[in-house]
Order: C-alpha cells, then structure tokens, then sequence
C-alpha cells in the first residue's frame, strides 16, 4: 500500500517566518509520481490550510484547528468538539487572565489562539479548575484553546481508518509539542532541525529545517 504523509504548516511545511520554499512544490509533484499522498494537519484554520493544500497540488486531506476540523477540496467534511466550551474558555482567557488573542480568530470555529505567551499548562490548570472542559496546547507560534477530547493525532486516527490506511504506512512531519499527537500514529516521526525541542526529541528521523521538511522526508522515502 502507497505511503501517506501527514505534515504540519507553520514552521514545518513553511520556515519559521512562514515562507513556503519552491521546493514544497517540487517535494509535492515527486510524491504524486510515486503515488504517495499528503495531508496537512495544523493547528491552524481551515481556510488557511485547504488554500495551501490547493495551490500546492497535494490536493487532499486537511486537519484544521489541532483536529477539530476536518475537510477536503475546500469543504468542511467533520468538526469535532463543543465550539461552545472552547469559546466561553477563550473569552475568560481574555477577560480574566489577560491573554492576548491573535488577530485572525473570526476564521476560527472551534480551537481560539493567542499570542505565544505565559505558561500553556498553568492556563490549562486554570481553566479546568473554574470547570472547562478544554485542553490548552502549544504549536510554537501561540496558545491553542481546544475541547478536551480532541487533538490532531484523534482525528488522524479516525481519518486513517476511514481511509483503510494502516499506520505502518504513516509518516508524519511536525516540528512543535502540539505534533507529538500525530507522532504517536506514525511509523515514521519526522521533526525539522530548526523545530521544537520536544518534536526533535520526539522524532526518530531529523530532517532539514527552513520549510524544506517535506522535501527532504519525500527523497528520502523514494530512495528506501
């Protein structure tokens, strides 16, 4: 059975300042030859990624939102989550605790973000102990507020079996702590060399940094 690969956006399918390398696009054509499809899975929103999914050619699935969006072609298929939980955590994340939203939350229907400050674990611990029923996780460039039953590597799961792929043929590419999740289905944990020390640590290939991640698991995989 063909490969799947799993990659995350932000600072893994781009560099750290968000740039796409000509060679995404150049890693995406090898892999369509050689019949190996692509995913994203971010924890950004879903419009973000399904446009880069496009204009890139993988053209397939994509994990939106750490997991609670699912969709294809540009068509949300699933959520997953109670949007309402996570929005009423957001809103006294903001009020009470101070946190500072990013600016594009309006594109956002379930997971809410901040800016990459105070400690996502303490938040955590306090948010659940006013009786929130969320998970607070961090991507490397903010602070993600999310229902408690959801994450990228849940709905990877879920997605995989639908597809009838098993996860001796999942590779999955992520440089941050919220990528552990998709890790954890993976055969193959790939982590940029300019990612998170937890991701590289948590990976058992590193592969090269400055958004040419992709690239480089793709030659890699031709020539096994």
């Amino acid at each position: 059975m063909r490969r799947l690969i799993v990659t995350d956006l932000d600072g893994t399918l781009t560099s750290r300042d968000l740039l796409l390398s000509p060679k995404v696009l150049e890693a995406v054509k090898l892999a369509r030859e050689a019949d190996i499809r692509i995913w994203i899975a971010t924890g950004n929103a879903f419009p973000v990624a399904s446009t880069i999914s496009k204009y890139t050619g993988m053209r397939d699935y994509v994990i939106a939102e750490n997991g609670c969006i699912v969709g294809k072609h540009g068509v949300i298929e699933r959520k997953f989550g109670d949007p309402e939980e996570s929005k009423k955590a957001f809103e006294y994340a903001k009020e009470v605790l101070g946190l500072k939203p990013k600016p594009r939350n309006y594109r956002r229907m379930i997971d809410y973000v901040f800016e990459p400050e105070g400690d996502p674990k303490k938040i955590e611990e306090e948010l659940r102990s006013r009786g929130f029923k969320v998970r607070v996780a961090y991507s490397g460039f903010a602070i993600h507020i999310l229902p408690e039953d959801v994450s990228k590597g849940k709905t990877l799961k879920r997605l995989i079996e639908k597809e009838g792929i098993p996860t001796d043929r999942v590779v999955a590419i992520g440089d941050g702590p919220n990528d552990l999740e998709l890790f954890s289905i993976a055969s193959i944990k790939a982590a940029p060399e300019d990612g998170h020390e937890l991701a590289k640590k948590a990976a058992d290939r590193i592969v090269s940094g400055e958004g040419n991640a992709l690239y480089d698991v793709v030659t890699r995989l031709l020539k096994e």
